[in-house]
């Protein structure tokens, strides 16, 4: 903090945000509603198929696409490496049934996740979740 004006000054370890981070799945969740009610806001504007954008409204939500996709791309890539990982672990001849059994778990639950990753829905483009997001709204 500036001893003589009061300002704060973000340092190491700081984050300036009004989107603090949180876990990945948990961010989309925030992610798909907000732009759900921002499309929910704007259906006339989507269904006309000309949208302005330039607008606040969906310059936010081509931020949270890409957010979006972000985020999609890091899930699905530590998925696949954490999958590969626990399929080799459970080739080990030294772990001891215990541990097989507490990995098959793991597993079970890792493709649980996979299987619910794989299922939310992906878009090649803006307009096409916009688009997607309004027929879903008025429908």
């Amino acid at each position: 903090q500036d001893q003589s004006d009061g300002t704060l000054t973000p340092v190491l370890g700081w984050y300036v945000t009004h989107d603090p981070p949180g876990e990945p799945m948990e961010r989309l969740a925030t992610i798909e509603s907000e732009m759900e009610a921002l499309v929910k806001g704007h259906v006339d504007e989507a269904k006309t198929g000309t949208i302005d954008k330039s607008l606040p409204w969906y310059v936010r939500v081509s931020l949270l696409y890409l957010e979006r996709k972000a985020i999609y791309g890091s899930l699905a890539k530590q998925h696949t490496d954490e999958g590969e990982r626990l399929e080799k672990e459970l080739t080990y001849s030294w772990y001891s049934a215990k541990q097989k059994q507490e990995l098959e778990k793991k597993i079970r639950t890792h493709e649980e996740e996979k299987s619910e990753l794989e299922s939310t829905p992906w878009f090649d483009s803006v307009e096409d979740m916009v688009q997607a997001l309004s027929d879903a709204s008025s429908g």
